[in-house]
């Protein structure tokens, strides 16, 4: 699959599972949900700098030319970029990112965050008849 494609779906998936996660949980939650789907993709840990700010240790994913990241702003503000972006759009911004290390995403993590995602969200709604 062409992450081009998946972007709609990723951002869906992001608003439905990732709202109480930080950068560990939504970039666990987000390899598993892109292994199932078959987007290959790598997983990092590092810093993300946005003007004058840092934060680290950050955790994002890239695939190809994008970089996949939603949790730029709970650290570096509302200005920074956020979401799924090509690595073109990020050298037109004030952010840059220092990679640590690559990483193994703790697939089984991720399908437990989001299976608990989906029983909280689950209980909410059954409170309404």
């Amino acid at each position: 699959m062409r992450i081009e494609i998946a972007i709609p779906e990723i951002e869906n998936v992001v608003a439905k599972y990732c709202s109480n996660l930080e950068c560990d949980g939504t970039t666990n939650l987000l390899a598993y949900y892109l292994s199932e789907i078959g987007l290959e993709y790598e997983c990092f840990i590092g810093s993300v700098y946005f003007k004058e700010s840092k934060f680290e240790p950050h955790f994002w994913l890239e695939s190809k030319d994008y970089i996949i990241d939603f949790k730029t702003k709970m650290w570096l503000g509302r200005e920074a970029l956020e979401g799924v972006f090509t690595k073109s759009e990020l050298k037109h911004s004030h952010m840059s990112y220092m990679k640590g290390r690559e990483i193994k995403p703790n697939l089984s993590g991720g399908k437990m965050l989001m299976m608990l995602a989906q029983e909280q969200f689950t209980k909410q709604i059954s409170k309404y008849p």
